[in-house]
C-alpha cells in the first residue's frame, strides 16, 4: 500500500472525472506519493493545519514500471545518502479505482495526529545517531547470540564506527526511528554476512530485527524496503539474505529461495532478489 495526499475538494473533482492528475503530473512527470508511514509527516511538512486533507490508500500492486522508489533530488546533484528515505512516484494518473481507502487527517497544534492504519516512524542511517549505539548493539547481541555466539555488545558497536567511517567495504546500517527518535527496528546491508560455506557474490541484507511493540506497524518492510533501494542505488544487480524461519514473508517480497545452509548448527535459508 501507498498513500496520496489530497483535500476534499480535489478528491470530489477526482470523482468526476474518475482519475486523479495532480499539477506535479505535469510539472515533474509524477504524482507525489508516500509509504504509510511517511504520509503524516509528509502532510505535517507540506500541507500544515487544514482540516480537509484526505490520505488515499492505494493498492501498488495495480502498477508496474509506472510507480517507482526514488530518493528526494539534491539540487547540486549529488547522490541520495544512506539514511535519506525513498518515496514512491507515481509516473501516470491515479485511477480511482485503485483506491481502497480514504483517512481524513485530523490537525492537532502543530501536527496530524497519528491515524491507523498510518504510523509515523523514518528510516535513518544509524551513523548518524550515535546515542542510539549502546541500545543498538545489546539489541542486536540478544537477536543474534544464538547465531553468533562469539560475538559481544562491542562487535556491534564495531561494526556501527566502521559503517560511519568510509572505507573500501560496504557495511551500512540503517534504524528505524519514531517520532520522539526512539528507536524500533534495524537491519543492515553488507558485502559479507559471514555464512560458512558461502558460495553467493552478497551483497547481502543482514540482521534484520524489529522490537516486539512495533511488530505489527510494518517497520521491517521499511527496513527491508530501503535497504533493497540502497543497494538498488549502489548498482548491485542480485541482493542476498538468509532467513532461519521468515521464507513465507520474503517470498511475498518478491524473494526467491536459492538453497539450505547451516549456521553453527542452525538451518537457514538462502534467498535472493534480481535487482533493476
Amino acid at each position: 500500500m501507498i498513500v496520496h495526499l489530497i483535500t476534499q475538494a480535489e478528491l470530489t473533482t477526482a470523482r468526476s472525472a474518475g482519475s486523479i492528475s495532480p499539477e506535479s503530473l505535469h510539472t515533474e512527470g509524477f504524482v507525489h506519493c508516500s509509504a504509510p508511514h511517511q504520509a503524516l509527516a509528509t502532510a505535517t511538512r507540506f500541507y500544515p493545519n487544514r482540516s480537509d486533507l484526505v490520505a488515499l490508500l492505494i493498492d501498488d500492486s495495480m502498477f508496474d514500471d509506472a510507480l517507482r522508489w526514488e530518493p528526494p533530488a539534491h539540487p547540486d546533484g549529488s547522490p541520495a545518502l544512506a539514511g535519506e528515505e525513498f518515496f514512491p512516484h507515481l509516473y501516470s494518473e491515479l485511477p480511482l479505482n485503485a483506491v481502497s481507502d480514504a483517512v481524513p487527517l485530523a490537525w492537532n497544534n502543530s501536527t496530524y495526529e497519528d491515524a491507523a492504519p498510518l504510523q509515523r516512524f523514518r528510516i535513518v542511517a544509524l551513523a548518524e545517531h550515535r546515542h542510539l549505539w549502546q541500545q543498538a548493539a545489546e539489541w542486536s547481541f540478544e537477536a543474534w547470540y544464538h547465531e553468533f555466539p562469539q560475538d559481544t555488545v562491542q562487535t556491534y558497536l564495531d561494526q556501527y564506527a566502521l559503517a560511519a567511517r568510509p572505507g573500501d567495504r560496504l557495511v551500512e546500517v540503517y534504524a528505524a526511528i519514531d517520532s520522539s527518535s526512539r528507536l524500533l527496528g534495524l537491519t543492515t546491508l553488507v558485502d559479507d554476512d559471514e555464512l560458512p560455506g558461502v558460495i553467493a557474490p552478497g551483497p547481502w541484507i543482514a540482521a534484520v530485527w524489529v522490537h516486539p511493540s512495533s511488530r505489527t506497524i510494518g517497520v521491517g518492510g521499511a527496513l527491508v524496503r530501503h535497504a533493497t533501494l540502497r543497494a538498488c542505488l549502489l548498482g548491485v544487480r542480485d541482493l542476498y539474505l538468509y532467513t532461519e524461519d521468515q521464507q513465507a514473508w520474503y517470498e511475498r517480497k518478491g524473494w526467491q529461495r536459492v538453497r539450505d545452509a547451516s549456521l553453527n548448527g542452525l538451518p537457514v535459508t538462502v534467498m535472493t532478489k534480481r535487482l533493476s
